[in-house]
């Protein structure tokens, strides 16, 4: 065996916080990259409001916050057709009511330097070659920097090494999909005169152009059959302004990338003790640039799991739940951005009528779903500062609320003997005399009340306080 429990093969953002979902738990990792340096390249570069809420679990966000651009509108725009704006404002029950825009090596940077604090390194130009398992263990083939091979023994291997991934491969996973008959150009580049604020997107039947500011009169410019025959990339933009009516003139290009999009999904994400998270489970068209948080959100959903089933908290089951859940949310997500990129490929002059647009807590991704009655809950209300603060964002947790009226004494023995009958890893958080914001109460609701919740702060289950004994939480799969 080697000096960790798991490999992880990839160190972009969806690899490096898987890193940090482990280390918060205490289980050793080690992370991987074929790349001998980071990449340069700008890739993705939107993070949206749930994938700030699940980093900020690892206290990723502030630092994120701290060197990001902010976007406070997003906005559609049909040609021929009146604007649709979103005021991310309206999103009231998040702490993140804003999108950030920062290049992916940036991202990447920041995650790979808080990684350190726990003693975790990316081991550059080390690639993975090949994998079999056993019951208890991946037998693996890696190659090091400097050529040579390295034999290798671990509990658990994660492929996030992207759509060509080779553990995926190796783990005989198909990759079902399609290619999506629309050729994308993404161009990082100077322009003045356009909104610092506002990432728009724009539709006509042959085209479309996405733009988002990424710093300082830096913006990036996504766009759908960009002609050669128009010239210089920087004139090509240029047009596309013109042509869509929109003030602002390209300067200097910083970045190009050429590609035609796919839609694909592994057929499971989970073979035996190999797992799957990022684009190695499944790739989108970048419309309304969701793939890099969907990836994150996988980070968070596989990371919690499978470091409490080390940690002897969950038994392996969970991480069945990890690829059926995962798997059924990013369905949808791949649905909304191939229903995007549609109103380009498909939605010509033949009449049929154009896709809908997503709406703003899709794009912001804090409906996700996993089943009937494992709602997300939003942060707790400023009210309960005082609680918020001593709170693990890691932990699994159990809320309790009294009601609006209750006995304060029969209430303080109810808490007492809960926190008896939960597991010593969870947190119990009494929610008495809380001043609940809007969305908040719509959650918890008004009654008295108990949820279970999860690491990544979706319920569990919800009940009456007095309902909750030491076998609630085996039932749901927790170990004492």
């Amino acid at each position: 065996m080697n000096d960790a429990d798991v490999l992880i093969v990839g160190a972009g953002p969806v690899g490096l916080v898987i890193a940090h979902e482990l280390a918060h738990a205490g289980v050793r990792a080690r992370i991987i990259d074929h790349r001998e340096r980071a990449t340069r390249h700008s890739k993705a570069n939107v993070v949206w409001p749930r994938s700030l809420e699940l980093l900020a679990r690892l206290n990723l966000a502030e630092p994120l916050l701290r060197q990001a651009h902010q976007i406070e509108h997003v906005g559609f725009t049909q040609r021929g057709q009146s604007p649709q704006i979103h005021d991310l404002a309206e999103l009231t029950d998040t702490e993140f009511p804003f999108a950030l825009t920062l290049p992916q090596p940036d991202i990447e940077f920041l995650c790979e330097q808080r990684l350190h604090q726990f003693r975790v390194h990316v081991e550059r130009g080390t690639k993975f070659l090949d994998a079999s398992q056993d019951a208890s263990g991946v037998l693996t083939t890696l190659r090091r920097a400097d050529g040579t091979p390295e034999y290798g023994r671990f509990a658990w291997v994660i492929g996030a090494d992207g759509s060509k991934s080779r553990v995926r491969e190796c783990a005989g996973i198909a990759f079902v999909g399609e290619v999506v008959p629309v050729d994308y150009t993404l161009v990082d580049a100077v322009a003045q005169g356009i909104a610092a604020d506002q990432g728009s997107y724009y539709f006509d039947s042959q085209r479309s152009l996405a733009i988002a500011p990424i710093g300082a009169d830096l913006f990036r410019f996504a766009t759908s059959n960009l002609s050669p025959e128009e010239g210089s990339v920087r004139l090509a933009i240029q047009h596309l302004l013109d042509s869509f009516e929109i003030s602002g003139r390209i300067g200097t290009v910083r970045y190009r990338a050429d590609f035609r999009s796919e839609t694909r999904q592994a057929a499971t994400y989970r073979a035996g003790r190999v797992l799957l998270a990022g684009d190695a489970a499944h790739v989108g068209t970048p419309a309304s640039g969701q793939g890099m948080n969907t990836g994150i959100q996988d980070a968070i959903a596989l990371g919690w799991r499978l470091g409490r089933v080390l940690l002897g908290h969950l038994g392996e089951t969970s991480l069945d739940d990890y690829a059926r859940e995962r798997r059924a949310h990013v369905d949808t997500v791949l649905a909304l951005t191939r229903a995007q990129t549609a109103r380009v490929d498909e939605h010509g002059e033949d009449g049929r009528e154009a896709p809908a647009l997503p709406g703003l807590r899709q794009l912001a991704q804090l409906d996700t779903e996993y089943g009937a009655g494992h709602d997300r809950v939003p942060p707790l209300p400023a009210s309960a500062a005082h609680r918020r603060a001593s709170i693990d964002g890691t932990s699994p947790t159990v809320l309790l609320y009294p009601g609006s009226v209750y006995s304060a004494a029969h209430w303080q023995r109810t808490v007492l003997r809960v926190r008896a009958e939960t597991p010593g890893y969870f947190r119990v958080i009494d929610l008495a005399g809380i001043a609940g914001g809007l969305g908040f109460r719509a959650v918890i609701g008004p009654a008295r009340t108990a949820l279970i919740v999860r690491p990544d702060q979706h319920i569990d289950q919800r009940l009456d306080p007095d309902a909750i004994r030491v076998h609630t939480f085996t039932q749901l799969g927790w170990r004492r």
